[in-house]
């Protein structure tokens, strides 16, 4: 999937990847929701960002997400703020929803 960053990547008072960037993720697990109050889930995780008309690899911690009743949030995981479906336990993002990933090992943006 593709997303873009909503507030600039700051290090030491400097701005080292732009509001705006684009960064790409992947999924890395999913299940669809099942009858009986089987929910469905998600895992995602990022994985390069762009920087300069360059890709640059990133390795993130995982977001993962479960559905669940009609209207309920996820409070299972801090940042995901997922919403489910229509009572079918599906997890759906709303398309302004912010995701918050972070960095599993450091990345030389030089």
């Amino acid at each position: 999937f593709e997303a873009t960053l909503d507030e600039p990547i700051v290090i030491a008072g400097q701005t080292a990847v732009p509001r705006g960037a684009t960064v790409i993720g992947r999924v890395l697990a999913a299940k669809a929701a099942g009858p009986f109050h089987n929910p469905g889930y998600l895992r995602l995780a990022l994985v390069s960002l762009a920087l300069d008309g360059k890709r640059v690899a990133i390795e993130t911690s995982s977001l993962f997400v479960k559905g669940g009743p009609h209207g309920q949030r996820d409070r299972g995981q801090p940042g995901a703020n997922a919403f489910v479906g229509s009572g079918n336990n599906e997890v759906r993002f709303d398309a302004e929803r912010q995701l918050t990933f972070r960095l599993a090992q450091a990345v030389d943006l030089r």
